[in-house]
């Protein structure tokens, strides 16, 4: 069995702490920087205890969203206007009200 070197400790001690801010999975880290997926596990539960850091906890759905406030809008109902041919124009509100003296026009 080969003994690590320093310097093998310290590219290991590299990557455990970059995958985090990398933002991508362990697996893809080390399928990207083509390194032992069991390997980076090992190391990363070595530098844990040596730092003598509680694990973890694992992520669940719950802390994975943001709770999110919508603001009500206080919109009417939209207006349909028939007109004596039949013709129907629906939808009609506040944000779209320059659009029916066209309409109109075009309609007769």
């Amino acid at each position: 069995m080969s003994r690590v070197t320093l310097q093998q400790k310290q590219i290991w001690s590299d990557h455990v702490k970059h995958q985090p801010s990398s933002n991508l999975t362990q697996q893809v880290y080390c399928d990207k920087y083509k390194i032992n997926f069991r390997q980076f596990g090992y190391w990363k539960r070595v530098f844990r205890s040596k730092s003598n850091l509680p694990p973890k906890p694992r992520s669940t759905l719950a802390n994975r969203f943001v709770p999110v406030q919508l603001a009500a809008q206080a919109s009417p109902l939209p207006l349909t206007v028939t007109l004596s041919n039949g013709i129907s124009i629906s939808g009609i509100d506040e944000g779209n009200l320059q659009l029916i003296s066209p309409l109109l026009g075009a309609c007769q």
